[in-house]
């Protein structure tokens, strides 16, 4: 880069200057320090701008700057091939306060685009005349270019106009081609108007956009393509010319221009036309996007507003769903003997406390999982009425026949009870037969209500008993029955209703026996009721368990439920119930196995594998889920995610656990449809959204978006965001109160 100290330039002379300057920088070093680049016409590769004259010198050099601040134009004298001097005042169009002084203007770069006239007298001699323009800012020379001035052998001025003067154009969208035309016309009727060019000389664009006409404006001469409309042709060249008094068609197709509202003033010049007010174009564009966006973006708005209410709400009735769970859930829940409808309240609750500890899963399946939690509160409700039934029982002073008479009551009631489909008409019948039992502890009604409930079983079991029919101890069985029958004749009360119920559980003990085909076991414990007449109730049932748990241990078992349907599988967070038998179903059918084993299962789960997991190879195995506890043989529980579960159960009685326990190897549990993405949506929440987002698109787009020519800002789309979601806020406040009773 060539460097001139700033003391040089004031003391330079013209004679000095042509001396030591050289021609012209080289290209290199042109593309290095170039500081200002002329448009039209442009300067030469070596720097040299060449102009042709007429009668006067009045050129308009319309130039950019790449340097900021101030900058100081030097222009030396121009002088012909044989030393005549040429006198050329410069000055810069649009700054008109800048005053010349020793042909040098010091100006501020204020705008993209300036223009550089030089005005003189007409050139004395045909020939060339060559000056110098030096670009100088803090004392350093930037930048040299030569100006070299031709004059044509004859003047031939052409006389420029251009119609309309201004033009409308607006866009939407980026696949809009929003295109304009204007007409410029040579009005001289003698002259061709030679090398028409373009040249921009003012822009008003939006803050914080640029407008760059050579790149945002894509131009074409009579219909054909002319990017450099904004640069002189070469001379001598006829490309962009105009026949006298013909015209020529400028059109122009808007590229790339961001949203706003731009006004662009551009003025015709041709190399032999002098420049006058007829020549200037006004540009009035009007861009703004697509109307996909703005819909978009109303439909995020109303969406996110919509989940954030969602979530929002989802938290509250998780909140108000662990502290019903906490409210309802007691301690004697743990130590409360585990018929099916408690370990169904015990797993609910569980099922329910899981999807509620993780706040994601409390998004999902909130109104089931309230459903559930009601369902438990209705069971909770009537185990506690059983529970303290028993416990009432338990502390009377009754013997220990009657007392399992009152728990056989219970059990029945309890039995009845389905998990699954209980509601409040249900447990209001089951709380009816539950008060029944109550007057079983008011001692002026305990004969009545004890003797009703175990007279109908009587009856039940006179009428099916044919003696006769027994293979074994045909006169024992029809002595308790004739029993039973002079029973039913004279109602018993106080200690003789305690002996009628004790000949009625001997009698049905070795009824059942006969009805399983059992004749061994109905064989051997008559021959120790005549062997002992007087055996006491007690005895007999340890005896008749004791038969019943030896033949269960050499017997094969089944899972009887749930099942196994490879094609309909039971699906996540739905309660299954697991019940097992001996595949000798007689062997099931007493007592025993019905209410006095203990069943201890264990549930073992492993997650289903999928593409991400076996690539980040996750796939843990077989996880113990639970391990529970029953007193019948059956169990309710639910599975939490998609996989394979593996069950089995052992059987205890007294301290003895049969030697292989039951196993059920692979039931496939399928994902969750009542807690799948879906359950967090209601039908009516759906439409009530729709709605929404309908009235909320129609009343913004009508706003903010037709009524607005340049829409596609930051701050139209804040606003149309805004907007949006306060339409759907609008919603939820008028559901709100809807849902809200009137206290009036």
């Amino acid at each position: 880069m060539r460097k001139i100290a700033a003391s040089h330039v004031v003391s330079w002379t013209a004679s000095v200057l042509c001396a030591v300057l050289p021609l012209a920088p080289s290209p290199a070093a042109a593309a290095e320090t170039q500081a200002v680049r002329f448009l039209s016409p442009p300067a030469a590769a070596d720097g040299t701008i060449t102009y042709a004259v007429g009668t006067d010198v009045d050129l308009l050099l319309p130039f950019a700057a790449t340097q900021e601040g101030t900058l100081e134009f030097h222009l030396l004298p121009f002088r012909s091939e044989h030393g005549d001097g040429l006198s050329v005042q410069p000055s810069i169009v649009e700054l008109p306060d800048v005053a010349v002084k020793e042909q040098r203007l010091l100006f501020p770069v204020d705008r993209p685009i300036l223009t550089l006239r030089l005005q003189g007298p007409a050139l004395p001699t045909a020939g060339r005349y060559t000056g110098a323009l030096a670009v100088v800012q803090q004392g350093k020379v930037l930048q040299t270019n030569h100006i070299v001035l031709t004059r044509a052998a004859a003047q031939r001025p052409a006389k420029m106009t251009v119609d309309p003067k201004s033009v409308v154009v607006y866009q939407t969208g980026s696949s809009d081609k929003a295109t304009f035309r204007v007409q410029a016309t040579n009005a001289s009727a003698e002259w061709q108007a030679d090398g028409v060019f373009l040249r921009l000389l003012e822009v008003t664009a939006p803050a914080g956009t640029n407008f760059d006409p050579a790149r945002h404006l894509r131009l074409t001469w009579n219909g054909e393509a002319k990017e450099e409309l904004w640069r002189s042709p070469p001379a001598g060249s006829t490309a962009r010319s105009i026949a006298p008094s013909r015209q020529a068609e400028i059109g122009g197709e808007l590229v790339g221009v961001a949203p706003g509202e731009y006004t662009v003033k551009v003025g015709l010049g041709a190399a032999n036309a002098t420049v006058e007010g007829d020549q200037q174009i006004t540009l009035k564009l009007h861009v703004k996007h697509g109307i996909g966006l703005p819909i978009l973006i109303l439909l995020i708005a109303i969406l996110t507003s919509w989940f954030a209410t969602k979530g929002m709400e989802a938290q509250r009735r998780r909140a108000s769903q662990l502290k019903k769970i906490a409210d309802i859930q007691q301690d004697w829940l743990r130590e409360e003997p585990a018929p099916l409808p408690t370990v169904a309240a015990r797993a609910i609750l569980k099922q329910a406390e899981d999807r509620n500890r993780n706040w994601f899963k409390a998004l999902l399946g909130q109104d089931t999982t309230g459903t559930r939690i009601d369902k438990a509160e209705l069971l909770l409700r009537i185990l506690a009425r059983v529970r303290g039934i028993r416990a009432r029982a338990k502390s009377a002073a009754w013997s220990s026949l009657i007392r399992n008479r009152a728990n056989k009551e219970l059990a029945r009631i309890t039995g009845s009870l389905d998990p699954g489909t209980v509601d409040e008409s249900a447990a209001k019948k089951l709380e009816a037969e539950l008060d029944g039992l109550d007057h079983w502890f008011d001692s002026k009604r305990f004969d009545e209500q004890y003797w009703s409930a175990l007279q109908n079983e009587m009856k039940s079991l006179t009428n099916q008993i044919k003696p006769e029919n027994f293979t074994h101890h045909n006169d024992l069985v029809k002595r308790l029955r004739a029993e039973l029958l002079a029973a039913m004749e004279q109602p018993p009360a106080g200690a003789a209703l305690a002996q009628v119920e004790e000949s009625y559980a001997k009698l049905k003990v070795l009824w059942e026996r006969e009805q399983e085909g059992d004749g061994d076991t109905l064989k051997t414990l008559g021959d120790k009721l005549r062997a002992k007449p007087g055996m006491g109730i007690e005895e007999f049932f340890r005896e008749a368990d004791g038969i019943a748990w030896s033949k269960l241990q050499s017997a094969d078992f089944e899972f009887t439920a749930p099942a196994v349907n490879e094609l309909d599988p039971p699906r996540a967070y739905q309660l299954i119930r697991f019940e097992v038998a001996p595949t000798n179903r007689s062997l099931g059918r007493n007592y025993l196995f019905k209410h006095k084993l203990e069943y201890v299962w264990t549930l073992d789960f492993q997650k289903a594998g999928g593409r991400l997991r076996d690539l980040l190879r996750k796939n843990e195995g077989m996880k113990q889920l639970t391990q529970g506890r029953t007193n019948e043989p059956s169990v309710v529980q639910y599975v939490p995610e998609q996989g394979t579960l593996r069950v089995s159960v052992s059987l205890r009685y007294n301290d003895q656990t049969l030697p292989k326990p039951i196993v059920l190897e692979s039931l496939r549990i399928r994902r969750s449809r009542e807690y799948g993405w879906l359950s967090a949506f209601r039908v009516n929440e759906v439409i009530a959204v729709v709605i929404a987002a309908l009235a909320a698109t129609l009343s913004g787009l009508m706003t903010y978006y037709l009524n607005k020519p340049a829409f596609g800002s930051l701050g139209d789309y804040i606003t149309l965001f805004i907007w949006g979601a306060g339409v759907d806020q609008t919603k939820n406040f008028i559901q709100n109160l809807e849902r809200t009773p009137d206290k009036g």
